[in-house]
């Protein structure tokens, strides 16, 4: 039995091996054919390794340009069959490939190139695969920078409007924002760009003081917003707190005020005028409440002889009624006001009235009551202009009879007096004479 298998085994031995190897050769083709050799790439997160003790150092890094290096990531190509690249396809780049650079490379230089490197971290895979155009992906350009810290101002910006009839003011010493100042901790050149740092605060339709919160953007120079990543450059406080005092408006009148009475001889025109009728004022709620008019200083007319002309700082005026500053004029309401009135020289006019123009009250009936005179002299006093102007169809007279004047016979009554204008009566009583007779 042996000596046959023999036999059969070394029987035409050389055409049985070239049988064999094409056999070979045949499956070799058809599984080629049916699983070729492709290529295909691969986003592989890269590792920093030693990235922490770096800028413990007091360093910075950017490495391609990119200074998030949480999300640093390279394309690696890889060459297998296509049943392989499959099912990688199906896996997680990171459980069967790595990349990483080591920061304790770089030399001291402000641009430098830190060496990609690659490992399979599967056996089965990497027996299967192979890295392929690794030449423009075996290097990272990096750039280095020291850390430093700058401080800067934290400005606030005031946007909307306050319920109608409130305010606020745009340079108001009393907004308060904190903090002040803010110090930031980064790289020096990225530091050398931020100017300020800047909170909106919104009012729309606020009736009473506001204070809120925002977030701290920072700015350039050139007032442009800068981003910055919070791992590069940090922030002390990412918020301040701003305070915005609301303000009541209300529109109020100017209150004058005389006193005493012009020296003997002169005459008071009774005609103050002011420039400004009303202002714009604002302040606390509880103060504008308590505010109908504003008073300006009290005149003395004892020592006046002449007309009278005062211009008030209205600004002044409230400093001198609020002497906290609470109450203040608003923008655009009227700084000044001029006081205006008329003294001079007494002069006196005599006129006639007519009797019939008195009103009689009081009569009663079985009575008659006559004026004894169609003419009723009225001597005037006041400035010469006024007395020039008066007209006597503006008089108003009226006498009132009493029980006791029924007697028949004339009588004295006194006479009541309106209408007189910028003049006056030159005594301070003015009679009339009248009959009276029982009807017939």
């Amino acid at each position: 039995m042996k000596q046959k298998l023999k036999q059969w085994v070394t029987h035409n031995l050389l055409l049985k091996i070239i049988a064999l190897i094409l056999a070979i050769l045949t499956w070799l083709v058809f599984y080629s054919s049916e699983d070729p050799i492709v290529q295909e790439s691969f986003n592989v997160p890269v590792e920093i390794e030693h990235l922490d003790e770096f800028k413990s150092q007091g360093h910075y890094i950017a490495i391609d340009g990119n200074e998030d290096l949480d999300n640093l990531e390279v394309r690696v190509y890889l060459s297998a069959r296509s049943s392989v690249i499959e099912k990688l396809r199906a896996r997680d780049v990171e459980s069967f490939l790595r990349a990483y650079v080591d920061v304790y490379e770089l030399q001291d230089s402000s641009v430098e190139r830190l060496m990609l490197h690659y490992e399979f971290t599967d056996v089965l895979v990497e027996n299967k695969c192979k890295f392929y155009d690794l030449k423009n992906t075996s290097y990272l350009e990096v750039k280095l920078d020291e850390s430093a810290t700058k401080e800067i101002e934290v400005r606030y910006e005031i946007t909307g409007s306050p319920e109608e009839g409130y305010l606020y003011i745009k340079d108001d010493e009393n907004i308060q924002i904190s903090p002040e100042f803010i110090t930031l901790t980064g790289p020096s050149n990225q530091l050398s760009e931020i100017a300020y740092g800047k909170v909106v605060i919104r009012v729309e339709g606020a009736t009473a003081n506001v204070n809120k919160k925002g977030d701290i953007v920072l700015y350039d120079a050139n007032d442009n917003v800068i981003t910055y990543s919070r791992d590069v450059i940090r922030v002390p406080i990412s918020e301040a707190s701003v305070f915005v005092p609301i303000y009541m408006t209300k529109t109020v009148a100017l209150q004058t005020y005389l006193e005493g009475s012009v020296p003997e001889g002169y005459e008071y025109g009774k005609d103050v005028a002011l420039s400004v009728a009303k202002i714009d004022i604002y302040g606390p709620e509880s103060a504008l409440n308590k505010i109908s008019s504003i008073p300006l200083p009290t005149v003395d007319m004892s020592s006046l002889t002449s007309n009278y002309k005062q211009t008030y700082n209205l600004h002044d005026v409230l400093k001198g009624l609020y002497s906290h500053g609470e109450v203040k004029l608003t923008e655009d309401s009227e700084e000044e006001v001029t006081m205006t009135f008329t003294v001079g020289r007494q002069e006196t006019k005599t006129l006639q009235a007519d009797t019939s123009s008195i009103t009689i009250y009081g009569k009663k009936n079985g009575w008659n009551v006559a004026f004894t005179s169609d003419k009723l002299p009225i001597e005037l006093v006041g400035l010469k202009d006024n007395l020039r102007e008066f007209d006597l169809s503006g008089l108003k007279m009226s006498i009132r009879l009493k029980d006791e004047d029924y007697t028949a016979g004339k009588h004295v009554i006194e006479v009541s007096v309106s209408g007189l204008g910028n003049v006056s009566l030159k005594n301070e009583k003015l009679t009339v004479e009248v009959e009276i007779t029982a009807a017939s």
